[in-house]
């Protein structure tokens, strides 16, 4: 029986979308842990964010492009029954990025002072230097993956995420309390150490997955045996040629993706610099980008990274064998679940910015201007990912790169005229502009080649309305029960409550959902069957 179980679209997906919840509320709650302790605050932010922001466009350079590029050559071999062709990607690949993992962990290392003297923030080597390991295993890591994910297999990605950021959350808070009373940047690094220790641990549950799975996958390979000679054996440089042609324009989507927060970086505190703030002020500004708003931002994308990652393995397989039908059905599915989560998302962080950045940084409560007007960017960086996904899937991987290419040299240009004259706000709007750019691109480019079942009505207007009238409706009960019980907390939280159930009655009062879709969700698919 095979070990290497197939999982459906929507299963696929549900075991993302909870995984990735997770993985974000955890994330979440180590930010606002460590945002509110006596010394680290927006300053320490400053630190703890900019060296995230540099390990995220290394890990994009080196490790990003993997599981996708991976995930597409396995999904064509399996779709096609060529298990052992599979497994060969993946033992080449292995072998590939070990060697790939070793050189930018070493990188990150040596480089890191030279990179906090270029982004005026001195303090980050720390933070960089404590960060650097885990690029080694986290290029292992995504190789794993990657191989499950051909299989449309996603528990070990999901799983593995979730046992990082447990550990990653428990570590990150630990090691930060114990550093209370140094300075932030020693704090900021010793809280940075706790992602190292995330991903060891979850290196080694995913080579106990494979490890307890190998038998299987050799007894599906022994049965598959018949098929052998139907299929030629690739040579190893066929396959890293394969697998570079495929995760490098990727990477490079993902390096540009990460440049937009990059561009942040980069000008936020030179251009307040130039403005005339102080390097205090710069930095406390920047901290509240990059902790408090990306971190709250990030909730709704990770939610929507369910669709985008389930995508490239089902639409390869499905294009694999001739079924574009399937492909578009897909593929118009996850944009329209895509809009349904950002856009209420979006509205009501942007209504109730202000009592919840106050409700979760007690400590530190400024930032809520910001957050109310860079709300909106997440529509577009949700669909981004959804539509770049779904290019990816059809071997389309520059048009992703060059998109969001675009995108972000409008945002280098917006930011450094935008924050100089208006301050971080500025960095807000390019932001919005950066992504509207980048998913309108790749809309026009993915719907040119394979037409997407669309209509304006279901798809816009409907999630629109709901969203409008939910967030009228979360910003007069927050008012009105702020009046009545002076709790902020009880009143922002219990407005949160209401806008949620508002807006799942609007959708279902304006029959958003026809009836293959509510089957298509396994607890609605239960319910319609009685």
């Amino acid at each position: 029986m095979a070990q290497v179980k197939k999982q459906t679209f929507m299963k696929g997906i549900i075991i993302l979308f909870i995984s990735q919840m997770l993985i974000k509320l955890l994330g979440f709650v180590y930010r606002v842990a460590i945002t509110n302790l006596d010394g680290f605050g927006d300053i320490g932010n400053s630190y703890f964010g900019a060296a995230f922001q540099v390990y995220t466009v290394i890990l994009a350079i080196s490790t990003v492009g993997i599981p996708s590029a991976l995930a597409k050559l396995v999904a064509e071999r399996v779709a096609t029954g060529n298990l052992k062709g599979a497994h060969r990607v993946f033992k080449v690949a292995l072998q590939l990025f070990t060697v790939v993992g070793i050189v930018f962990s070493v990188f990150m290392f040596v480089t890191a002072g030279w990179v906090s003297d270029v982004i005026k923030n001195p303090g980050v080597k720390y933070s960089l230097w404590t960060l650097s390991p885990s690029v080694y295993f986290v290029a292992i890591a995504a190789v794993i993956r990657g191989y499950f994910q051909g299989y449309c297999d996603m528990k070990p990605q999901a799983s593995s995420q979730v046992i990082d950021q447990v550990a990653k959350c428990l570590f990150t808070i630990a090691l930060a309390v114990s550093f209370i009373g140094h300075t932030p940047e020693i704090m900021a690094a010793a809280a940075t150490f706790g992602a190292t220790v995330g991903t060891v641990v979850s290196f080694l549950y995913l080579l106990m997955y494979y490890n307890r799975h190998k038998k299987g996958i050799w007894q599906d390979i022994r049965d598959a045996k018949d098929k052998e000679n139907e299929f030629k054996v690739e040579s190893t440089k066929r396959i890293i040629k394969n697998i570079i042609s495929l995760s490098i324009p990727i990477a490079l989507g993902a390096v540009i993706t990460s440049m937009a927060g990059m561009v942040n970086l980069l000008t936020v505190i030179p251009r307040l610099l130039d403005a005339g703030h102080s390097q205090e002020e710069a930095q406390a500004l920047y901290g509240i980008i990059s902790g408090k708003s990306d971190t709250i931002l990030n909730l709704p994308l990770a939610i929507n990274i369910a669709f985008a990652t389930s995508l490239v393995p089902n639409i390869s397989a499905a294009l694999a064998v001739g079924n574009k039908e399937d492909a578009s059905k897909k593929i118009s599915f996850s944009v329209f679940c895509t809009i349904l989560i950002t856009l209420p998302a979006a509205v009501g962080l942007s209504v109730l910015s202000e009592p919840l950045i106050a409700t979760i940084f007690p400590n530190a409560p400024a930032g809520g201007y910001y957050i109310r007007a860079s709300a909106f960017a997440v529509i577009f960086m949700a669909l981004a990912q959804t539509l770049n996904g779904s290019l990816q899937g059809m071997g389309k991987v520059y048009t992703p790169a060059i998109a969001i290419i675009i995108g972000a040299i409008i945002k280098y240009i917006s930011n450094y005229i935008l924050v100089y004259n208006i301050g971080i706000m500025g960095a807000a709007y390019s932001t919005i502009i950066c992504y509207f750019v980048a998913a309108t691109i790749s809309f026009c480019v993915l719907n040119s080649k394979i037409h997407l079942k669309l209509k304006i009505t279901k798809v816009i207007i409907k999630p629109l309305l709901a969203s409008l009238t939910m967030g009228i409706v979360a910003y007069y009960s927050y008012t009105y029960l702020l009046s009545l019980i002076h709790s902020r907390t009880i009143s922002t939280l219990s407005a949160v409550g209401i806008a949620m159930v508002i807006y799942a009655f609007m959708l279902f009062a304006l029959n958003t959902f026809d009836r293959e879709e509510l089957e298509a969700m396994p607890v609605l698919n239960k319910l319609l069957k009685k």
